[in-house]
């Protein structure tokens, strides 16, 4: 009858990068495209705008939006 979805659960806890224990959700999937000037500019300016934990998660972050869009 068609009324069925595709449905996926992780074998053991996901955690991110920083060790903290991530949920995860079936969602509709989205791609940002890194090179597209405008985009960057809006990340850029609101990287610019964080409060962030040290200069070294900043540095990590610029370093994602130089690498990731080509720059």
């Amino acid at each position: 009858m068609n009324e069925a979805v595709m449905y996926s659960v992780p074998e053991k806890k996901v955690m991110s990068r920083s060790g903290d224990e991530c949920v995860v959700a079936l969602t509709d999937q989205w791609y940002i495209t890194y090179g597209e000037q405008e985009w960057r500019e809006k990340a850029e300016e609101c990287l610019s705008n964080m409060k962030l934990y040290s200069d070294e998660t900043r540095h990590g972050f610029e370093h994602t939006l130089m690498v990731d869009t080509g720059n």
